[in-house]
């Protein structure tokens, strides 16, 4: 029982070390942005959001909290806000780790909003960087081939060749 505990320690520890340390040095920025984080993950983002600007008032280049904006905003769907908050929070940071971070949702926020070049340009960035998360760098390369495609196809689409439709189509009938 007591090595079960020891080997538990020993994972927990070594779990504690492996993360990295914030981008901010302010308790208060750091406790609103665990707040947040709290609201965020139950879905409530809107206090989440409003949490992480007050962070955000307090330390202007709190990287995380810039990271945690942009994938609310991509959860929301809201891509060209969460690509505002990534570069704005990519900006503030010179360690290669953070930067694959950020690049990974960058350029998948990037393909969302269909600029396939700023969007190539930061997964190649991130398949440069990430050796280790398989699932992440998978994804990344599917985007790229996904990328690929929609150059491929978006002249032929059906899309541009939409003609509108007279009134009567969708008429209600009595």
């Amino acid at each position: 029982m007591v090595r079960i505990f020891l080997v538990f320690l020993l994972f927990v520890s070594v779990g504690v070390s492996a993360q990295m340390p914030l981008a901010t040095k302010s308790k208060k920025a750091i406790a609103l942005y665990t707040e947040a984080d709290n609201f965020r993950v139950r879905g409530q983002f809107s206090q989440a959001i409003q949490l992480l600007n007050e962070a955000l008032q307090k330390d202007r280049k709190f990287v995380e909290a810039y990271y945690r904006l942009g994938i609310i905003y991509m959860t929301l769907k809201d891509y060209p806000s969460a690509i505002g908050n990534f570069e704005k929070g990519l900006s503030f940071t010179d360690d290669i780790r953070k930067k694959a971070i950020f690049w990974y949702d960058l350029g998948e926020s990037y393909f969302n909003v269909g600029d396939y070049d700023k969007a190539e340009e930061t997964l190649s960035g991130f398949l440069k960087a990430e050796v280790r998360n398989r699932a992440k760098i998978e994804r990344a390369k599917q985007l790229m081939d996904n990328i690929a495609f929609a150059r491929e196809h978006q002249r032929n689409s059906a899309a541009w060749n939409q003609k509108r439709m007279s009134d009567t189509v969708n008429a209600f009938v009595m």
